[in-house]
């Protein structure tokens, strides 16, 4: 028996997708990589209740906000919002919860100048699920609970890859999306 169970191919997971347990054997799968959960654009006010949500079941444990090529400014979770009202920039921050079903997240956010839009991408490793409180339909409820908060009009949990094209729902990188999810 190996020490470890084998690799789920994510063109398995995109191509064949058919059940839960296809979704779970996608997010669980100990292949080295992370997961992320892009949205679709967003607008600030959703973005900042989003924010705010999550600060209620996690904790901040690290994060910056970054201006053009100026040098990261440390974040503290009040100071989020006020970074957000800036006419560009990104936050990389870090998040940890002894309660939620993903233990560790870490959260980035992009908004170029002028646009008005908010690019959102949460990152999670396979192992920062908690087994006991892992379950397919809760995990994907949860997703679509945070895509409603973000009007967001679609997302993408897939294997993290550079060089997705963004928003490519046919990429073998795909785990689901919400328009998969509102087909099944």
């Amino acid at each position: 028996m190996p020490l470890y169970p084998p690799l789920v191919s994510s063109v398995f997971c995109n191509r064949e997708m058919k059940s839960l347990n296809d979704i779970s054997k996608c997010l669980l799968d100990h292949d080295g990589s992370a997961r992320d959960i892009t949205f679709t654009p967003v607008k600030i006010g959703d973005l900042i209740s989003f924010v705010n949500a999550i600060s209620k079941e996690y904790a901040l444990r690290e994060g910056h906000y970054f201006e053009g090529d100026n040098e990261g400014v440390s974040l503290v979770t009040e100071s989020i919002g006020t970074c957000l009202q800036k006419s560009n920039g990104s936050i990389y921050s870090y998040w940890l919860s002894t309660s939620h079903m993903i233990s560790q997240l870490q959260i980035f956010i992009y908004w170029p100048q002028d646009e008005g839009k908010y690019f959102l991408e949460l990152t999670f490793f396979p192992q920062d699920i908690v087994q006991n409180k892992y379950d397919a339909n809760n995990f994907i409820q949860i997703i679509a609970k945070w895509a409603d908060a973000l009007s967001a009009e679609n997302y993408f949990v897939r294997y993290e890859n550079a060089s997705w094209k963004e928003y490519d729902e046919t990429s073998p990188d795909v785990i689901f999306t919400k328009k998969t999810m509102q087909n099944q």
